[in-house]
């Protein structure tokens, strides 16, 4: 050890007994500090490695990835540590290494340690500032559409929102949580992950014509789906809420019969490929969505035996379903092939983004690896992924720090849906982007988000309640509330809705965007004009507000109803280019 002219006591004693750091964070373009405890006396050298994943046994990545760390001239006291001399020597990780994972090695005379070191990106994003449209998949339907909204309508409205200059489509996981599995409610609440159930999307949201084993198909079953398929397009254009069982179960029948095509040599690598990405999650969903629809097919219960993947009973239905677990694997890869294809299209037609994905993970231990595995596996067919990882708070600065990396070498983006302010506080020691809200409390009064905007965000227009925005500000969602609501309650939210309404119209008016004679879908148009003015990067414009939907089921009702416009007549994605109420916004913008 040396020493100089820098001198320090230690009272705290406890972080003597870590030779090295378990885990270290040091954004990419800072030097930082790094103690390491050994006996006093002792000649100590410390290098990094670069590895290729977060693990201190990881492969290093080249034969030229190892470079010495300089000891600085810093003393320390040495400390009395269970009867031996503890000395403390400092090295500096320097300013220049690329983003990624390294190990720290030390060997002294009497020492020899690894702890791991996580260098973060500076920026994700760069200097990229737009807008895109967030929607409720499953209400956005075509004239081709299954009467319900799927992943080829997605495709299509990608391409369109494009060429109107929006640079992503958000598909948002609120109308997602309503479609369900077949059978998904008889299933224990713990059989599976929640992170794992959002993960995987229901093979309703597949457009069959879209699967490529559908051309193989014999004459006559090709003529049954397209038969079906006609009965269920005469529906596309009803304001009735959608039948989502119905379609369900003709969409599982198709399904079954493209299912006796077999995959060609090439697509079958490719399936393979795909199971073996999604390993573990995909096997334990398959055998999850299986049990479900077996036991909803045969009007059974759950076996009792069967509450975990591992249980006894599950892997005897696991022997019983294999054929159909392999089914449920072959849905999940064609939503992805659909997803990947959606986004694709949308890259191809001008989007500097393409798809966002809501991603879900609630990180029950600090396994950085399956961090790292799990980011990989979501940021498979998107441009950028909102994250929300639930986590232990001593933890998340180096689980944040693995998304950022594997962000970096995906080339995808990450930003995090924060929910707490310790976790946006770790966002943005790391430069992470993270959500943020259009409204504030002011006084109790509900105010436009004007001071606290920053440009690391992505800011949706939203509503209380996931109300449309035209029914929040005329105060018509009032009809729609149900009697939970008591009458001191439904007060409270017209008044907040007053209250937001004219802070509104003060802060457009002020921001020369609002005329003193005005409309309500003036005021709409001005409020997207205006946001997409402030400071954060993203800004997602909701795809019903944008067409002016002002009808609101209600916070508590559990069915979906197509996308309409402010008359109350349903919206195809086919005829929104010619929507009046969409091109006189895109004026605006």
């Amino acid at each position: 050890m040396t020493s100089g002219e820098q001198r320090h006591v230690e009272p705290e004693l406890e972080a003597w007994r870590e030779t090295v750091p378990p885990c270290t964070v040091v954004p990419s373009g800072t030097s930082q500090q790094i103690a390491v405890h050994i006996p006093h006396g002792d000649e100590v050298v410390v290098k990094l490695t670069a590895i290729r994943a977060p693990h201190v046994e990881a492969a290093q990545c080249d034969a030229d990835s190892a470079i010495g760390l300089r000891q600085l001239d810093v003393w320390h006291e040495p400390q009395e540590l269970d009867g031996a001399l503890i000395g403390r020597a400092t090295f500096e990780i320097p300013d220049h290494l690329e983003s990624g994972y390294y190990r720290l090695e030390l060997i002294s005379d009497n020492r020899a340690a690894n702890g791991l070191v996580l260098i973060t990106p500076q920026a994700i994003y760069g200097d990229f500032k737009g807008w895109g449209l967030a929607l409720d998949l499953a209400t956005v339907r075509s004239k081709r559409s299954w009467g319900i909204g799927d992943l080829a309508d997605l495709g299509e409205l990608a391409v369109l929102s494009a060429g109107w200059g929006s640079d992503y489509a958000y598909v948002r996981p609120q109308a997602l949580s309503h479609l369900r599995f077949p059978g998904e409610g008889l299933a224990p609440a713990d059989f599976l992950a929640q992170e794992v159930r959002n993960r995987y999307l229901p093979a309703v949201l597949l457009r069959i014509e879209e699967i490529p084993e559908l051309a193989y198909l014999t004459a006559p079953d090709r003529a049954l789906i397209e038969w079906e398929a006609e009965e269920f397009h005469k529906i596309n254009a009803s304001a009735d809420a959608i039948d989502t069982p119905t379609i369900a179960r003709a969409k599982t029948a198709a399904l079954q019969l493209i299912d006796s095509v077999a995959l060609s040599p090439a697509r079958q690598a490719e399936f393979d490929a795909f199971v073996a990405r999604e390993g573990r999650r995909l096997a334990d969903f398959a055998l999850w969505a299986a049990i479900a629809e077996n036991c909803h097919q045969t009007d059974t219960d759950w076996p009792e035996d069967a509450q975990t993947p591992e249980a006894f009973g599950a892997r005897r239905a696991g022997d019983e379903l294999a054929n159909q677990i392999e089914q449920q694997k072959r849905r999940q890869w064609y939503i992805a092939q659909q997803l990947e294809r959606a986004h694709q299209r949308m890259r191809a037609a001008g989007a500097r983004i393409g798809l966002i994905r809501h991603e879900s993970r609630d990180a029950t231990d600090s396994d950085l690896t399956q961090q790292a595995d799990w980011f990989r596996s979501v940021a498979t067919g998107a441009g950028a992924v909102v994250a929300q990882v639930q986590a232990p708070i001593q933890d998340l600065p180096a689980l944040l720090s693995v998304t950022a990396i594997e962000a970096e070498r995906t080339k995808t983006g990450v930003i995090l849906d924060v929910q707490n302010e310790q976790e946006a506080a770790a966002a943005r020691q790391l430069n992470l982007p993270t959500t943020t809200q259009l409204w504030r409390e002011d006084q109790g009064q509900r105010a436009l988000n004007t001071e606290s905007f920053a440009p690391q965000e992505l800011l949706e227009i939203a509503t209380p309640l996931d109300m449309p925005l035209a029914a929040y500000l005329t105060e018509d969602f009032l009809e729609a509330l149900t009697e939970d609501f008591s009458d001191h309650e439904q007060e409270e939210l017209r008044r907040d809705a007053a209250n937001a309404h004219d802070n509104l119209v003060q802060v457009l008016a002020d921001a020369g965007l609002l005329e003193a004679e005005f409309s309500q879908r003036s005021l709409i148009e001005a409020l997207h004009a205006w946001a997409v003015r402030q400071p954060p990067r993203f800004t997602t414009l909701r795809l019903r507000d944008v067409v002016g939907q002002r009808e609101w089921p209600g916070s508590d009702n559990e069915k979906l109803w197509p996308l309409r416009d402010a008359f109350g007549a349903v919206v195809v994605v086919d005829e929104l280019s010619e929507m009046p109420a969409l091109r006189s916004l895109l004026r605006r913008l």
